[in-house]
């Protein structure tokens, strides 16, 4: 039999001491938790799947700005501008993006993928028009490596895709840009290509003066091209330049650019005053000697509804084709270098020329054409 010990007087035992171990043992109803009457009813504990939230585990403030779509799978980065070791690791993964583009391109990914990164570049501040401008792949910006690698015979007409693509997210391009895009077309002897480019306002812009004159139904200037067989390096180019006589009284010049054989970029130039023709070769283009003859044909008379883009001659082509008059004979002119012809500022200057300048009026004809 247990017979229960009295207390003693002098019991050391606290009377607010832990419960002892069957105590423990006995279940706890929610009533045995002690309720603070002033405050209210307890509110129940969210349990893992509630949808309530708590302000507890709310992420550090976010500084958003507008979203151009999802999030793309391509940055882990948080959307703060503020740390500039975040702004830093999003643009090496940039520029590591881009040179994974350009080293193996496929057109229907490396599109998404650049537009990935411009609107990551947007939301941390960053220009992406700078970073695609930067010699950041082996010297050379991602541009010039779009076209050296583009092939020789497209496939299809939207190859250029990459190429445009690259341009129009990198505009305003800048003058090193520039440089670059014609040297890349000069290592391709890509002329088709590099004529194309050129009806692009982010590369070669008109002048003010030209862009009001020629509108936008008038066909764009047409350079063709054409290697001679042989070993000389020969070749021949045709010009139809639309609406020249008007361009050269008001713009008072008239340029164009094409890329003959063996890479050599070459700048014929119709210039104000007397009317001269210049012809100079464009950066990073070799030296070469020069002869050649350059004829300018009556413009061919054009039907009503065909486009008004003429090319060199009168600018009566419709009583012409009326009165059904004797062609004008051809203006010829020679253009030929005694001496080597080099681009400006070449480092051989002492031994070449810059470039040929010849009048007009060296032509019996060729006075009287800026008078017509």
């Amino acid at each position: 039999m247990i017979i229960d010990k009295p207390p003693l007087p002098d019991d050391p035992t606290p009377t607010d001491a832990p419960p002892s171990y069957d105590e423990l043992q006995r279940p706890v109803s929610p009533s045995s938790y002690p309720q603070d009457n002033k405050t209210g009813p307890s509110q129940p504990f969210p349990s893992p799947s509630s949808p309530a939230s708590s302000s507890s585990l709310k992420p550090p403030p976010i500084s958003h700005r507008p979203s151009k779509g999802k999030k793309s799978k391509w940055f882990p980065f948080g959307q703060s501008s503020q740390s500039a070791r975040t702004q830093q690791e999003v643009k090496e993964t940039i520029l590591g993006l881009v040179r994974d583009v350009v080293r193996a391109p496929e057109p229907s990914a490396a599109i998404s993928i650049l537009k990935d990164c411009a609107s990551a570049c947007a939301t941390h501040e960053l220009s992406f028009s700078a970073l695609l401008q930067d010699k950041s792949v082996e010297g050379h910006t991602p541009i010039y490596w779009s076209i050296v690698k583009r092939p020789a015979e497209p496939q299809s007409p939207t190859d250029i895709d990459l190429v445009a693509t690259l341009l129009s997210l990198a505009a305003p391009l800048t003058p090193v840009t520039v440089s670059e895009i014609r040297l890349a077309c000069l290592q391709n002897s890509d002329q088709v290509l590099f004529q194309r480019l050129r009806r692009l306002p982010t590369f070669a812009p008109v002048s003010g003066t030209d862009e009001i004159l020629l509108g936008v139904s008038v066909a764009p200037d047409e350079i063709e091209v054409q290697d001679l067989p042989g070993d000389e390096g020969a070749f021949a180019a045709s010009f139809r330049i639309a609406m020249f006589h008007k361009r050269m009284r008001v713009s008072k010049s008239v340029r164009l650019e094409f890329i003959a054989r063996d890479g050599t970029h070459w700048n014929p130039n119709y210039v104000k005053g007397t009317w001269l023709v210049s012809l100079t070769l464009m950066e990073h283009s070799p030296p070469t000697f020069f002869d050649s003859r350059l004829l300018i044909e009556e413009a061919k008379p054009s039907l009503p509804s065909s486009p008004t883009g003429g090319s060199i001659g009168g600018r009566k082509s419709s009583t012409v084709s009326l009165e059904k008059s004797k062609p004008k004979p051809t203006i010829e002119l020679r253009l030929k270098t005694a001496i080597q012809l080099g681009p400006k500022r070449s480092s051989h200057r002492q031994i070449i020329v810059d470039d040929i300048t010849v009048p007009l009026s060296k032509s019996p004809m060729g006075n009287s054409l800026q008078y017509e």
